[in-house]
């Protein structure tokens, strides 16, 4: 049983305030949509996977990378000794407010920053693989890929 309302009918154009009750068909529809939107988890959640999986592209497509990555100095692969960086990119919480994608690698931050050359070490060039710039903003491909994700997910929530 769906809720109910109450109208006005006018007859010969003489108000007549007797109610009439009619089904309701649009409330469960806004109930829905209202319930979809209190709960942003699962747009946030496709946001933040669209993001962990972007970022897991840059290692095979050098279009998506904030800035170029110079070569080693051994001729290796860039970033990828044992692949465990790469697999480790993933959504690491999800909150009605916020998502968060990372890695577990304390490694990491060296890599996406670079490090300063020092006495003791000849420093790490930055080879930044999420897609941000130096000032922390997304690129604007990403926040639009990112954006699509999200509102696929929101469309799907208002189905």
């Amino acid at each position: 049983m769906g809720r109910y309302g109450l109208i006005s009918r006018s007859i010969s154009g003489v108000n007549n305030q007797s109610p009439i009750l009619t089904r309701d068909t649009i409330s469960p529809a806004l109930a829905r949509m209202s319930a979809a939107l209190r709960d942003r988890r699962p747009v946030l959640g496709a946001m933040g996977l669209a993001l962990a999986s972007l970022t897991r592209r840059t290692w095979r497509d050098a279009s998506l990378r904030a800035l170029p990555w110079p070569a080693t100095q051994t001729g290796r692969p860039i970033l990828y000794r044992s692949g465990a960086l790469v697999q480790s990119i993933r959504v690491v919480e999800v909150t009605n407010s916020s998502v968060t994608v990372g890695t577990d690698r304390p490694y990491a931050v060296f890599h996406q920053f670079g490090t300063r050359k020092t006495e003791k070490h000849a420093g790490l060039p930055a080879r930044p693989f999420f897609p941000f710039d130096a000032s922390g903003r997304m690129l604007a491909m990403a926040q639009r890929k990112i954006e699509l994700a999200g509102n696929a997910a929101l469309a799907s929530l208002l189905k």
